[in-house]
C-alpha cells in the first residue's frame, strides 16, 4: 500500500471514530514509508494556492509534496528550471536521512517557490527535460507559490523539503526515531524561537516496546540551499543543530521533572526558556526533547532509580553505568546519529563522568561565562552548563555561542574571543615512553625561549598515574601528541603535589595539612547547599500531602541530612575557608596572568574499568574536596574532555572481549574558554586524530582515536 492510501484511510478512520483535533494534539498524521521508517506530521503554517502550473488544481486529499525554490537569473528574475538543475538540487536534499528515505513518495507532488507570480504558462518555469525527468520520478502533480503569498499569509519561510499537503496547509514532516537507550524524558515538537511553547510530540507507543519515538526535523532545506547559485531570492539557510537537553533547563510551557515523581507534582510550567537554550535556538537549533538526568540532580547509579529508569550506556557490553547526573545527554549523544549536541550541567562531575563513561566530547564553560537563570541549581557557585558532542567543530561551535553572551553569572567576562592563530608546542618525544614516574617528566624539556606563546602542562600527583595501565598509555600518548603536533618553540611539564606544596607554602594562619584544612568542606557549602536548594520543594510538597515528605533516593537523603546538620555559623566559615583554597589553587596551580603562557591541567576523571549497572553501587559517605571532580568546580575553571580511545575488558555479559572508552580532561585557566578550545583544536588536526566519535559500542574504528 502506498502512502497516500495509507494516509487517505487514516483520515477516513479518525473521522469513523469521531477523533477532534484534541486527540490528535499538535500531530496531524503517522504513516510508515517503504522502508518502514515511520514519519509524522505536525501542525504547520497554512498557505493557500492560487494556481497550478498543470490543469488540475490543488489535491483535495492528503498528499506527501516536496517543496522546491527555483533559481533565479539576476538580470531578468526569471525561474527557468533546467534537468540539470533539478538533478542537482533534490540529489542535495536526498543527503538528508529524513527527506532521503521516502523521497520516492514525496516527489509524487512538487510545488515549486517561484520570485514572482506565475502566468500560467509551464514551460516558462520548467523546461522540457525537467518535466520529463519529474515524470521518471513519478510526479503526479505540479502546484506554485510565488514569494508574495508565503509573505501574505503571514509565513517567515516555507523551507524547502518534505511536507503533508493536508486541509488547506502545509505540515512539516518529521522521521520517527526509537529512543534505544531510553534516554529522553520527552519528545518534542520543534519551536521556531526562544518564545514559542514548547509542546511534546503525542504519538502513542514507541517503535521499541517501552520506548519513546523521537521525531527528528528534515535538514533538507540547508543541503538545497547549501549552493552559491541556488535561490539569492531566499535568505540564506544555515545547518540547524540538532539538540537535546537536560531536563533541568527551563523550556517555556513545560514543567521539570528532575527524574522525580515528587518535584515533577510540585514544579509549574515555565514562562520563559533558560538564556543557554535560548541562545542556541536564535543560532537556529532544534531541540528534539528533552533528557533524562540522575534523580534532583544527584549522583545515582542503576540500581539506585526509583521513579525513573536509568538510560543505558551505548559503550562496551551494553551494561555499563552512564554516570550521571547528565547521564541522559551523555548516553543521547554516544547512541543517537540524529542528535548532534546535548546540553547538560555539571556540578561536581555531573557532565564529566558521563562524558567519561559514555566516551564522548564535552564543554564545561568558566564559571563566570554562563547564566544560571532559567536552570534548576542545586549549588549555584558549583553549577555550571556543559555541552556533550560527538564532533568537536559542534562542541566550539556552541562554546562560541555562549561565550558571545554578555556577562553571565560571574563579575568579569572574559575580554578575548578567540586564541591567537600560532599556537605551538615542543619538547621531546623519549621522556613520554619512559614511564610515569620522574623520568617520564624529567623527559619532558622546554625548547629554547621564543617570541611565541609558552605552554605548561600541569601534572598532579594526586591523580596521575593510574592503575589502569592501557589508559595511562593513551594519555601519556596524547601528551606527547601535544609537544609534537601543536610545535612550540617552548613547552614544559610540570610535576606538583597539591598537598606537598601545601605543606610548603600554606597561607598564613592555616595548618600545614591540608586534608585537615580541608575537613568537613563538602558537606558544609555543597551539602548545605543543595539542602536548602530544595527547601521550597520540601514544604510546598509536604504541604499539600499532609505532611508527607516527597520520596528522595539513599543519596540525595544522606547529603541532606548532612546539609542540614551545618549551622550559618559553620557554613560562612567553610565558604570563606572555599575562596582561601581557591585562591591558593589559582596562583599555585596558574601562577600569575602572563599573556603568552598557558596553563592546562591534565586530568584523568577516574581509572577506567567496569562499573556494570546490576551491581548496587556503594554509597559515598563521605567527599573531599580535594576529589579531583572538585577542582574544576572550586576554581570555576573550564574543562574540555577529550576521547582518546579505548581499553579492552573481559565482559561478563557477553562473555567476550569488549571495550571502554578513555577521555581525558583538559582544564584551563578561569576564562580562557576559547583558548583552551583552540588548543585541542590544533592538537587533534596537528597529529591527524579523530574529531569525531562514533555511536554504538566503541568510539573509534581503532583503538587509539587516531586516522
Amino acid at each position: 500500500m502506498g502512502i497516500t492510501d495509507q494516509l487517505r484511510r487514516l483520515v477516513r478512520r479518525r473521522r469513523d471514530s469521531q477523533l477532534t483535533p484534541a486527540h490528535l494534539g499538535n500531530v496531524a498524521e503517522v504513516f510508515t514509508a517503504s522502508d518502514d521508517c515511520q514519519y509524522v506530521a505536525v501542525a504547520g503554517p497554512t498557505v493557500s494556492f492560487h494556481g497550478s502550473l498543470r490543469k488540475y488544481g490543488p489535491p483535495s486529499s492528503p498528499m506527501l509534496v516536496t517543496v522546491i525554490y527555483g533559481p533565479t537569473d539576476p538580470n531578468n528574475k526569471n525561474l527557468y528550471i533546467t534537468r540539470e538543475w533539478l538533478e542537482g538540487y533534490i540529489s542535495r536534499m536526498r543527503k538528508c536521512p529524513v527527506y532521503d528515505s521516502f523521497a520516492g513518495d514525496s516527489l509524487k507532488g512538487v510545488v515549486l517557490v517561484t520570485p514572482a507570480p506565475c502566468d500560467g504558462a509551464m514551460s516558462r518555469w520548467l523546461s522540457a527535460d525537467a518535466g520529463k525527468y519529474l515524470k521518471e520520478l513519478k510526479n503526479e502533480w505540479i502546484g506554485y507559490l510565488d514569494l508574495g503569498d508565503i509573505v501574505r499569509h503571514g509565513v517567515e519561510a516555507l523551507p524547502p523539503g518534505p511536507y503533508l499537503w493536508s486541509n488547506e496547509s502545509f505540515k512539516p514532516v518529521l522521521r520517527l526515531y526509537p529512543d534505544t537507550q531510553s534516554a529522553f524524558l520527552m519528545p518534542l515538537k520543534p519551536v521556531g524561537t526562544p518564545d514559542d511553547l514548547f509542546e511534546p510530540v503525542n504519538i502513542g507507543a514507541g517503535q521499541l516496546p517501552g520506548r519513546l519515538s523521537i521525531a527528528v526535523p528534515s535538514t533538507a532545506a540547508y543541503h538545497a540551499n547549501n549552493h552559491p547559485n541556488n535561490r539569492p531570492h531566499s535568505p540564506a539557510i544555515v545547518l540547524p543543530l540538532r539538540i537535546v537537553v537536560k531536563d533541568c533547563y527551563h523550556l517555556r510551557g513545560l514543567k521539570n521533572t528532575l527524574c522525580n515523581n515528587a518535584y515533577y507534582s510540585f514544579s509549574h510550567s515555565a514562562t520563559s526558556t533558560s538564556p543557554m537554550i535560548a541562545s542556541l535556538l536564535k543560532q537556529g537549533a532544534q531541540v528534539l526533547g528533552t533528557t533524562k538526568l540522575a534523580s534532583l540532580i544527584a549522583r545515582e547509579e542503576p540500581m539506585d532509580a526509583v521513579d525513573f529508569q536509568v538510560p543505558f550506556n551505548p559503550r562496551g557490553d551494553g551494561y555499563q553505568s552512564p554516570a550521571g547526573s547528565s547521564s541522559g545527554s551523555a548516553a543521547a549523544i554516544a547512541a543517537d546519529d540524529f542528535v548532534d549536541a546535548a546540553i547538560g550541567t555539571d556540578t561536581t562531575g555531573s557532565g564529566r563522568r558521563p562524558a567519561l563513561l559514555n566516551g564522548v566530547w564535552q564543554f564545561r564553560p568558566s564559571h563566570r561565562e554562563v547564566y544560571l537563570e532559567g536552570m534548576v541549581t542545586v549549588y549555584p557557585r558549583f553549577d555550571t552548563p556543559c555541552v556533550f558532542a560527538r564532533d568537536f567543530a559542534v562542541l566550539k561551535h556552541v562554546a562560541k555561542v555562549w561565550n558571545s553572551l554578555p556577562d553571565g553569572s560571574g563579575t568579569n567576562n572574559w575580554d578575548a574571543k578567540s586564541a591567537p592563530d600560532d599556537l605551538v608546542l615542543h619538547g621531546t618525544e623519549a621522556g613520554f615512553k619512559a614511564g610515569f614516574d620522574a623520568g617520564f617528566i624529567a623527559g619532558f624539556k622546554a625548547g629554547a625561549e621564543s617570541a611565541g606563546k609558552r605552554y605548561e602542562l600541569v601534572w598532579l600527583t594526586e591523580y596521575l598515574p593510574i592503575p589502569n595501565v592501557d589508559q595511562m598509555l593513551l594519555i601519556v600518548d596524547f601528551v606527547a601528541d601535544m609537544q609534537t603536533c601543536l610545535g612550540t618553540s617552548a613547552c614544559t611539564l610540570r610535576k606538583m603535589s597539591i598537598k606537598e606544596t601545601w605543606k610548603q607554602i600554606h597561607p598564613e594562619g592555616t595548618p600545614a595539612d591540608l586534608d585537615e584544612y580541608l575537613e568537613d568542606m563538602v558537606a558544609r557549602t555543597f551539602y548545605h547547599g543543595s539542602y536548602h536548594s530544595f527547601r521550597e520543594f520540601r514544604e510546598e510538597y509536604a504541604l499539600a500531602n499532609n505532611g508527607r515528605p516527597p520520596y528522595v533516593n539513599s543519596v540525595i537523603q544522606q547529603r541532606w541530612d548532612k546539609g542540614a546538620a551545618v549551622t550559618v555559623a559553620q557554613n560562612k566559615e567553610a565558604e570563606a575557608r572555599m575562596e582561601v583554597y581557591k585562591d591558593w589553587l589559582l596562583d599555585n596551580i596558574f601562577g600569575p596572568d602572563e599573556k603568552e603562557k598557558q596553563v592546562i591541567v591534565i586530568l584523568p576523571i577516574a581509572n577506567v574499568e567496569p562499573n556494570y549497572r546490576d551491581v548496587k553501587s556503594s554509597m559515598l559517605t563521605s567527599q573531599s574536596a580535594l576529589d579531583q571532580l572538585f577542582l574544576g568546580p572550586i576554581l570555576g575553571a573550564p574543562d574540555v574532555m577529550v576521547p582518546l580511545g579505548d581499553v579492552p575488558y573481559e565482559s561478563r555479559i557477553t562473555g567476550r572481549t569488549e571495550f571502554l572508552p578513555v577521555v581525558v580532561d583538559l582544564m584551563g585557566k578561569p576564562g580562557q574558554d576559547m583558548q583552551l578550545l583552540e588548543v585541542v583544536e590544533k592538537v587533534m588536526k596537528g597529529c591527524d586524530r579523530e574529531m569525531v566519535v562514533k555511536t554504538g559500542a566503541r568510539m573509534f574504528a581503532g583503538v587509539d582515536g587516531k586516522s
